[in-house]
């Protein structure tokens, strides 16, 4: 996973993480709440290298609605995979926010 955005509570798992997959270049999200249960989302988008892109992602904070994401401002619809619980409505809380990396995975993660 190539990290976009992390906000962590410095464990092993983010409250909220954007990344690009490693394997297939889909856009990915991360929601994890204050119980240690969360989701992951992942849609149907690849970035093109050499190219600028504004992501968009905003959620209302409960597990049970969808995100929405927009790649410069298209939507990118529903995510094609959502692994997860769909309930409760409080994040973990975020004590540092990280950009362009991911807390869990050290220089692997790394925008390149």
């Amino acid at each position: 996973r190539q990290g976009i955005f992390d906000a962590t509570n410095n464990d092993t798992v983010g409250s909220i993480e954007l990344y690009v997959h490693s394997d297939t270049g889909h856009l990915g999200l991360g929601l994890n709440s204050s119980s240690g249960s969360g989701r992951t989302l992942k849609w149907d988008w690849g970035p093109t290298i050499d190219r600028w892109y504004h992501i968009f992602v905003r959620w209302d904070g409960n597990f049970a609605n969808d995100p929405v994401a927009e790649i410069d401002d298209v939507a990118l619809g529903t995510p094609s995979t959502d692994t997860g619980v769909s309930s409760g409505t409080t994040l973990k809380q975020a004590k540092k926010l990280i950009v362009g990396d991911l807390s869990t995975s050290g220089p692997l993660c790394e925008q390149q």
